[in-house]
């Protein structure tokens, strides 16, 4: 009769951990959740922080620009003339009269006014003070010069910038008229040998 053989035990207990037991893979690895997953808040309330940006206009920042450099344009325009109306149309007027009349300022005419021939005239700002010296052409020996005082000014620069000759009151005789660079006008009447402020 056929007797089994008896199986022999194992020499490996039970609890040990080379027994083979079924093992389930995917607990020993760690995997990704599904993302169709729907997940669900314990109960803390998460809220949202909005960061915004604060942005400055474009707009603004433009006609602050363009005010400031209109005011900067405004105050270097008004600079400008006011050294140009100061400093250098005075010296540029100086420049003028200095070479035009000199200095003292001069100017000279010539004239038949009656007095015996022709006349030189020389009018002069001397130190404010305004003459016009008549001398006659002639016998030195004879000529008496005339000095006619016009007028006194606080600037040695003030020129006489003209002396004409006309018929001013009607008695056939020229008068002088004398113009200065300030507009200010002196007529001395001719009394027929010399000038005179006004006629007697």
């Amino acid at each position: 009769m056929y007797k089994p053989i008896p199986r022999r035990a194992s020499r490996v207990r039970a609890d040990a951990t080379t027994e083979a037991l079924p093992i389930d893979e995917d607990a020993l690895y760690s995997t990704r959740t599904n993302t169709s997953v729907r997940r669900y808040n314990s109960g803390v309330a998460l809220t949202q922080t909005k960061v915004t940006e604060e942005k400055h206009s474009q707009t603004s920042l433009f006609s602050l620009g363009f005010c400031m450099t209109a005011v900067g344009l405004v105050s270097l325009s008004v600079l400008f003339a006011l050294i140009i109306t100061n400093v250098i149309a005075p010296e540029v007027q100086k420049w003028h009269d200095n070479n035009t009349y000199g200095y003292p300022r001069t100017i000279h005419v010539r004239e038949d006014v009656g007095h015996g021939g022709v006349s030189d005239f020389t009018g002069e700002n001397l130190k404010g003070y305004l003459y016009v010296i008549e001398i006659e052409e002639g016998d030195p020996a004879k000529i008496v010069p005339h000095v006619y005082f016009l007028g006194h000014f606080s600037s040695d620069q003030l020129a006489i910038t003209s002396i004409t000759f006309v018929d001013e009151n009607g008695d056939n005789k020229l008068d002088m008229v004398v113009t200065t660079e300030n507009g200010t006008i002196y007529i001395l009447y001719n009394d027929g040998t010399q000038f005179k402020p006004q006629q007697q």
